[in-house]
């Protein structure tokens, strides 16, 4: 039995195929989902079966949990646990819009792992597309970013905004952003790390702020190379293959050209929340 899911995130349709390996999972409430009867063309098409013997063998040189390369016909990544055994064996088209996926194991709904995180975030660059590590709120149908290292504060922001303005909090800390029609829109998708804070929820991004731990409350304007500076390693990027990489560079700069990026040095308070409020008025 092959079970059929469609979900619609970040404008994007994707078509989920699951084999009878997999757990079923009554989602119709969920965020995500969609029905038949959603309009658009799928943009991406991704099959997942089981297959326990991916992962019969270690693999001795890998270096990360996600490893690829381009072949003559689209690529081939790996997803590895922490013994250094393949849990995901992800082929795609050169696109990324037709994907098989070979799990070692049966789980319920699959493409919220890891490997849909992946698919999801490789196959946006080929959107505009870009997925941040970062707190997104809503403020007045406007949104606002927050990033920073994991540990920096963006979530305390972030819930400062809420106690404060009344913000909704999009997603806690995958959102993606998408170039359209000359303007930058902010997205809430299903992968938030552990905040669980995510909305299905579309707002024009109005900035970003980068946040840095400080004794003192200051915020500047960054130029578009800080801006790069900062921003680029805060995004999940594609480090398995430099066609990719490239893609993503170009849709961080196109982010960059059209919405203002901040510092804020700070520190957890009302006062911070006040500095950026004023600058985005």
């Amino acid at each position: 039995m092959i079970y059929k899911k469609r979900y619609l995130i970040a404008d994007a349709l994707f078509d989920i195929h699951y084999s009878s390996g997999f757990w079923a999972a009554d989602d119709a409430t969920f965020l995500y989902a969609g029905n038949d009867g959603l309009p658009g063309t799928s943009s991406v098409h991704a099959v997942f079966e089981v297959d326990s013997s991916i992962n019969d063998e270690l693999v001795e040189a890998h270096y990360d949990e996600v490893v690829g390369f381009k072949t003559d016909i689209g690529y081939t990544v790996s997803l590895y646990d922490s013994t250094g055994r393949i849990t995901h064996l992800i082929q795609t088209s050169p696109d990324w819009n037709r994907i098989f996926v070979r799990s070692s194991e049966r789980q319920k709904m699959p493409f919220f792992s890891g490997a849909g995180e992946v698919i999801f975030r490789t196959a946006l660059l080929f959107h505009q597309g870009i997925v941040i590590h970062a707190a997104a709120i809503d403020y007045l149908e406007q949104g606002i970013v927050f990033s920073a290292p994991s540990g920096t504060g963006k979530s305390t922001h972030a819930h400062l905004w809420q106690q404060y303005a009344g913000a909704d909090i999009i997603n806690g800390d995958r959102p993606a952003l998408r170039v359209h029609e000359n303007q930058v829109e902010l997205y809430g998708t299903p992968w938030c790390g552990s905040s669980n804070e995510s909305m299905n929820r579309r707002v024009p991004l109005q900035a970003i702020v980068m946040l840095e731990q400080a004794p003192q409350n200051e915020i500047k304007l960054l130029s578009s190379t800080e801006a790069v500076q900062r921003l680029v390693p805060r995004c999940f990027l594609p480090f398995f293959d430099e066609h990719l990489m490239a893609r993503a560079l170009d849709n961080i700069g196109a982010v960059i050209e059209r919405v203002p990026v901040y510092l804020l040095k700070c520190r957890p308070d009302k006062e911070a929340f006040e500095l950026v409020r004023q600058c985005v008025k």
